[in-house]
């Protein structure tokens, strides 16, 4: 329940740390790598995704267990949310 709070208050300051270029990272592991093999878990399939201009149309609660996510599409992993058919291409060819 903690970690959920925690999320919360994150999302409710995000204009903290999208405006504050002084911000590069936060709460993060030095760099190490490390040999996983039998451990690691495949992302690849398909996800539920919702495309958001700004922070403010994320709905609150979408981290909680409990949420109903089955108005959001479906995006493809490995792809990006661009070539699913989210906002515009960042890069074209003509």
């Amino acid at each position: 329940m903690l970690a959920l709070q925690m999320k919360a208050q994150y999302i409710e300051k995000i204009y903290d740390y999208i405006e504050n270029t002084n911000v590069f990272e936060e709460n993060q592991e030095e760099g190490h790598a490390y040999y996983l093999a039998d451990k690691h878990i495949p992302l690849n399939g398909t996800w539920k995704f919702l495309f958001s201009n700004t922070p403010e149309e994320v709905p609150q609660n979408f981290f909680q267990p409990a949420f109903s996510d089955s108005k959001w599409s479906n995006i493809h992993v490995p792809s990006n949310w661009e070539m699913e058919g989210s906002a515009h291409h960042s890069a074209t060819t003509s």
